[in-house]
């Protein structure tokens, strides 16, 4: 290790430490809402003396109302142009967006974050590139991971968002074995540093396991480093991190190129660098190199490996900054239509006067954003974690609990009790008939059973005034749980009942779908700076049938006409479907068949108005739509057909009769 490097780890380690120490009392929080969520049994006192410490049957109350807001769907892309004529391209990011969360195991990240976000106040998703992804023609792909909050080191004091922090990290438990079949580094002598993060119990150290300490930070220049360690052994360090990586020319640092071209290919002319592969002298004519003094080189392709600027055939890994464009090119759309002509290799004049032939430099587009977006339950100023559910119901919990145990220490203990005089003369035996002889009357007065019964009333009612002061703390009626709600007699009623619901839950639903629009955003940008091959992706027609597109980079290349630079198109405003929200879907259902029933989308018998209410259904996602609007197409599709022969004989008819209708 370098004396670089081992400063840079040095430096870490105590940024780590700092950081842990700031975030330890949040850890601990997290690990006893964990606690109540999964059914703690111990109870905190509420009374002096209380000698009753643990419930045996806990009333989880927190698990039943945060399980209550899960909503396992992901809301569609939804992305808007900020120029009228880039509308088809925002229709292509949607489709883009959609096909990676179809690709990536979203719904398994959308559960764990439906859930850990109400309890522990915010949780993460982690996106990364894996540029090591191959299938058929494509190569490379974005993966999606959750990340627990208890997960994260964030830089202390910054409480606002990640993006606001200078760096920040996660810290995750991984094998040894993948560190060596991903890096090619030896971590087996390296031991588990904190198991603690893989529960809210804790774990033993496995000697399988080593946690991963991954930071992110921000450059000198606003980009984004990353840097990683496992104990002493670094395993990343990247200054820019987001930036394209590549090989270089180990002479002149110029990028390898990806292919020979014509104009690569040729080493019969000077090299970029000044040096020619002839030696001698060189000068230009205003056409062709002249030189009288170089010794002949053949002007015939050079080998793949060699660098076309200084003909050197070494290169080394670096960070890349420019794509180099040799030959012209056009970059078409789906339709065929020229969208931009990129020009190639030209002469031109340098400050110092030399003229050089150089290649139409594209920068690459670097997304320059942290890969970790923290997901937040309901803002909380002064809180990067937000606010958890669990903390605002833990106390009506603990009560349940204790009265729970109150309700069933009353009911199993109470009983018969029989009263019997102290007479030797009465039997005990277990004989179904007991004799005793009565001396006189007085002795079976002696005889009684009387009944020991806790009076449970006011228990059983404290703990419902309880669990309804938790309902309404987070905002959850009986609608919203699915229950019949006797308040609600109507069908409007409980529409409405429902709507009151919802709109309490409004902030949180804002959140998520925030959270969502950004997840888009960053996919894009990850496809935009590192996906180069062009890949097919499944999009929508006018129709709203699935239909074949394909994804292109280039299409979002654009040219600066005043100063002749290329930049990359991000002109983009994300956001979700409104229309996806699972608490109004089976409004907008009926909305939307009242809008067909009036006839506001057409004349019901027509083909196409059927057609329309049904692709409406199904982008709604009603259950069927999409065979029964497919089945209608192809109707309509027969129909078309048997009208455009009926018309073709009855022009042939009127052929045949010279005009005259038959």
């Amino acid at each position: 290790m370098s004396e670089k490097t081992d400063e840079k780890l040095r430096m870490w380690q105590e940024r780590t430490e700092r950081a842990d120490t700031e975030f330890n009392d949040e850890r601990t929080k997290m690990d006893e809402r964990e606690k109540i969520y999964r059914g703690k049994t111990g109870i905190d006192e509420i009374i002096d003396d209380d000698c009753v410490q643990e419930t045996s049957c806990p009333w989880n109350i927190v698990y039943e109302l945060i399980e209550a807001q899960v909503d396992s769907e992901i809301p569609a892309p939804k992305v808007t142009a900020m120029r009228k004529e880039e509308e088809n391209l925002a229709r292509l990011i949607e489709d883009l967006c959609r096909n990676k969360l179809d690709e990536q195991p979203t719904e398994l990240a959308n559960d764990q974050l439906e859930r850990t976000v109400p309890k522990q106040g915010a949780g993460l998703l982690h996106v990364e590139w894996d540029a090591a992804y191959e299938q058929g023609d494509r190569k490379g792909r974005s993966n999606i991971s959750f990340v627990h909050p208890k997960n994260l080191c964030p830089q202390p004091g910054v409480t606002s968002d990640i993006e606001d922090m200078d760096w920040c990290g996660i810290d995750v438990a991984t094998t040894k074995s993948y560190i060596k079949r991903v890096f090619g580094i030896d971590v087996s002598g390296e031991s588990e540093a904190k198991p603690e993060l893989r529960g809210p119990d804790g774990a033993d150290p496995s000697s399988d396991l080593v946690t991963w300490r991954i930071r992110y930070f921000r450059n000198a220049d606003g980009g984004i480093g990353k840097f990683s360690y496992i104990n002493d052994t670094v395993i990343e360090d990247y200054d820019d991190y987001q930036a394209r990586q590549g090989e270089q020319c180990a002479k002149c640092g110029r990028p390898k190129p990806l292919f020979v071209t014509e104009s690569t290919g040729k080493m019969a002319v000077p090299t970029m660098d000044g040096s020619y592969p002839g030696g001698g002298s060189w000068e230009f004519d205003g056409e062709n190199y002249i030189s009288s003094d170089a010794r002949e080189v053949p002007n015939e392709p050079i080998k793949e490996g060699v660098c076309p600027w200084c003909g050197g055939n070494k290169f080394v890994p670096g960070k890349l900054d420019y794509d180099e464009v040799w030959e012209p090119m056009t970059i078409y759309d789906d339709d065929g239509e020229p969208i931009i002509e990129i020009e190639g290799a030209k002469y031109v004049t340098t400050d110092d006067g030399e003229t050089e032939y150089q290649p139409t430099k594209i920068p690459f587009y670097k997304p320059n954003i942290y890969p970790l977006m923290l997901m937040q339950n309901v803002y909380s100023w002064g809180s990067l974690m937000g606010e958890s559910d669990v903390d605002k119901i833990k106390g009506q919990q603990n009560a349940v609990n204790r009265l729970n145990q109150k309700l069933l220490d009353g009911v199993l203990k109470g009983g018969s009790v029989m009263t019997v005089p102290d007479d030797p003369r009465l039997d005990t035996s277990n004989g179904q008939m007991k004799l005793f002889r009565i001396g006189n009357a007085g002795d079976k007065e002696k005889f009684g059973v009387y009944t020991l019964e806790a009076n449970v009333t006011q228990t059983i009612q404290v703990m419902h005034e309880l669990y309804q002061q938790a309902r309404y703390t987070i905002g959850i009626t009986d609608s919203f749980q699915g229950r019949e709600d006797t308040t609600a007699t109507s069908g409007t009623a409980k529409q409405y009942s429902a709507a009151q619901a919802a709109g309490r839950f409004a902030s949180k639903r804002v959140m998520k779908k925030y959270f969502w629009s950004r997840a888009n955003e960053m996919l894009f940008k990850f496809e935009l700076a590192y996906g180069d091959d062009p890949r097919p992706i499944i999009g929508r027609d006018k129709n709203g049938s699935a239909c074949n597109r394909r994804w292109n980079k280039w299409l979002f290349l654009k040219k600066n006409e005043e100063t002749g630079e290329y930049y990359w198109n991000t002109d983009f405003l994300f956001s979700v479907d409104e229309s996806d929200h699972a608490t109004n879907r089976q409004q907008l259902w009926k909305e939307t068949h009242d809008f067909f029933t009036n006839g506001s989308l057409g004349p019901r018998e027509d083909t196409g108005t059927l057609i329309l209410f049904w692709r409406l259904m199904e982008q709604l996602h009603y259950p069927g739509a999409g065979e029964i609007k497919q089945q209608l197409i192809e109707n309509q599709s027969k129909e078309n057909q048997i009208k455009a022969q009926t018309a073709l004989q009855d022009l042939e008819a009127q052929l045949d009769t010279g005009g005259a209708p038959t």
